[in-house]
């Protein structure tokens, strides 16, 4: 097999429709590189010195603009070719340009208390160090930390050209001297660790946060530049980030994708006996444990733990798509995890990690809930399960007439507990199911105009991980399917009250609580009836003991917090995410690096949906408000 050959090294002159149109990608002699994603007004600067600096080129790697400078003898000339280039035709083009250039402080400074100095040198000339944009860099760095200890910053004025310690500075035009601001940052090597004489990067985990941060700093850094000296203005700092999916970032995001189709845990740990567990347990006194049978894994997890750890995560660049991505890796690696333990005492301890317990602000909010008096449930015969289904069918149609590619499923399922649950595009329907008219409509908007669709978005964006859901995304996924309950006019005080029950009957279950005990107390301490209390109590006992149920309050709670203080947001359709991940979603749309929902829910365009969402946002949510409503 031939060696893959790395790109030719190429002189400045020979490519100039590259340069114009702003966008190179060349490897430059002795590991130098110069990358441009398309034209923009600065340039990040590195020269490899000659000892030892291992990830501080790491730390710039992830940006739209930087050029990486060999130190061995011939660099010099052709990054000088190079660099003339690219700062001639940015000044031509928007007037002026930035060159921060960075370099690592010397190694083993230590403070006071014996700790790595983490001081940040910026190195200015006279007539731009009193520049906004100079202090917008002090203001952004100051604000990074690292292990809980922050950053300080040290402005150094110098004079002449600002250019690396022990390097000689790299000329340009004189007729562009004076539109070309240079900057030095000079970093705290707190992310480099020396043992005999060997150079290696510490803590990548560390080096990742320091990197994103240092990105956003240098982003803002040059966005106020921009804004002061030059012809372009930019709607928001994260436009200066890369927009372009690099191949391995594709492929990295499509094999994490496809290995989380495979691992569709909640389907594996759903007992397919629930009836006949149902029927045994109380022929038995309601007083032993249910035996609950479980669909076979098929496919080998051994296997799939080595398929899931081979995918080179390390080769993405980009700072944030690198962030989900692995986040992602490590909640799959919990999942498998997970599927290899259920009927197992292991399982509930991969749940918790997973899925995590119900906070004490969580229970003591579930347990005023139940103690509240309980409103009679509006009387309504169920209806039939083909009724649904062609309901749900009809729903489907809808979606389809308005975006030809919708194609959503419903099946009618034999082993599945009475009512609904989605996996990917498909709706499966127990075929004991029975749900009152009144119901059906909120029932559908969770299950479809929340779960469905956001799996449907997804799938249409570049980054397919949003089809299947980000780590932790089911605390806000069904935290906004129980708002769309409510925006649709059914969320009854029942519907939360069984919400409130699932935290609680966690909570026994954690505490070593036995089925029967968890399921006797919802039945005589909050009076829910037997059917009622046994679905309640087999979900959180499934597999040997699953947390996730707990997370519809909390998640309904955060969800309606945030649309009163922020409104509702479209982004929310975009995917499968979790609340803590909107900030980082919103930068990948400014950047251009995802789209917007290709289908927002039906419900939304009801006029009697947008007069309870403003009332939401105008009254927010209160629990006394609402104890005494019928519908929420």
């Amino acid at each position: 097999m031939k060696k893959k050959q790395p790109p030719a090294l190429l002189n400045p002159t020979e490519q100039p429709n590259r340069l114009a149109e702003g966008r190179v990608d060349i490897c430059l002699k002795q590991d130098g590189r110069l990358y441009l994603e398309r034209p923009l007004p600065f340039l990040i600067l590195y020269r490899i010195p000659h000892r030892p600096d291992p990830g501080t080129r790491y730390l710039l790697e992830g940006e739209a603009a930087f050029m990486v400078v060999g130190h061995q003898r011939g660099c010099g000339v052709e990054a000088r070719g190079w660099f003339r280039q690219v700062v001639a035709r940015s000044v031509a083009r928007f007037g002026a340009i930035l060159v921060l250039e960075v370099w690592a402080q010397s190694h083993g400074e230590v403070d006071e208390k014996g700790l790595p100095r983490t001081k940040v040198e910026i190195v200015s000339s006279a007539a731009t160090a009193r520049s906004p944009f100079v202090a917008t860099l002090e203001r952004r760095l100051a604000t990074m930390a690292i292990k809980g200890r922050k950053f300080q910053t040290q402005l150094k004025v110098k004079k002449g050209v600002v250019h690396t310690p022990n390097f000689p500075a790299l000329e340009v035009d004189e007729a562009c001297q004076d539109k070309v601001y240079r900057l030095g940052l000079a970093l705290p090597p707190v992310y480099q660790m020396f043992e005999q004489d060997i150079a290696y990067m510490a803590a990548p985990q560390m080096v990742r946060q320091l990197r994103r941060a240092l990105g956003y700093a240098i982003r803002q850094t040059v966005f106020r530049f921009s804004m002061d000296e030059t012809s372009v203005r930019f709607p928001h700092f994260h436009r200066l980030g890369p927009r372009r999916w690099s191949k391995t970032a594709l492929w990295v995001d499509r094999q994490l994708a496809g290995l989380s189709e495979h691992v569709d845990y909640l389907y594996q740990v759903t007992p397919t006996n629930t009836p006949q567990a149902m029927r045994q347990f109380n022929k038995e006194g309601c007083s032993t444990t249910p035996v609950f049978q479980y669909r076979p894994v098929p496919f080998d997890l051994a296997v799939m733990k080595r398929a899931l750890f081979a995918i080179p995560i390390e080769k993405v660049n980009d700072p944030a798509l690198a962030y989900l991505l692995r986040e992602k890796q490590e909640e799959l690696d919990r999942m498998i995890s997970l599927l290899v333990d259920v009927d197992t005492p292991r399982f509930v301890h991969g749940s918790v990690q997973l899925f995590g317990a119900p906070s004490a602000k969580t229970i003591q909010m579930a347990r005023q809930i139940l103690a509240a008096r309980a409103l009679p449930e509006r009387e309504s015969r169920g209806l039939p399960v083909q009724t649904v289904v062609e309901h749900v069918e009809a729903c489907f149609a809808y979606y389809h007439a308005k975006n030809a590619g919708f194609k959503g499923r419903v099946k009618r399922v034999d082993d599945l507990p009475a009512g609904l649950m989605v996996s990917g595009d498909e709706l499966f329907v127990g075929s004991d199911t029975r749900i009152p008219a009144w119901r059906l409509e909120a029932l559908i908007n969770h299950e479809v105009g929340v779960h469905v669709l956001t799996n449907y978005n997804g799938r249409q964006q570049p980054m397919r991980l949003l089809s299947v859901g980000l780590a932790g995304y089911e605390a806000f996924q069904e935290g906004l399917a129980v708002l769309s309950e409510y925006l649709a006019g059914g969320l009854t005080q029942a519907r939360v009250r069984t919400l409130a029950a699932r935290v609680v009957a966690v909570e026994g279950m954690l505490q070593g609580e036995r089925f029967a005990q968890v399921y006797t107390d919802l039945v005589e301490q909050y009076g829910f009836n037997k059917q009622q209390a046994f679905l309640i109590t087999m979900r959180v006992f499934r597999g040997g003991g699953l947390t996730k149920d707990a997370l519809y309050l909390p998640g309904f709670l955060a969800v309606v917090k945030h649309v009163q203080e922020k409104g509702l947001d479209e982004l929310f359709w975009v995917g499968k995410m979790g609340l803590e991940h909107l900030p980082m979603i919103r930068e990948l749309r400014w950047r251009g690096m995802l789209h917007g929902a290709a289908l927002l829910p039906h419900f939304l365009e009801k006029p009697q949906v947008q007069e309870r969402l403003a009332l939401l946002q105008e009254q927010g949510w209160s629990l006394e408000n609402w104890l005494d409503k019928e519908w929420m």
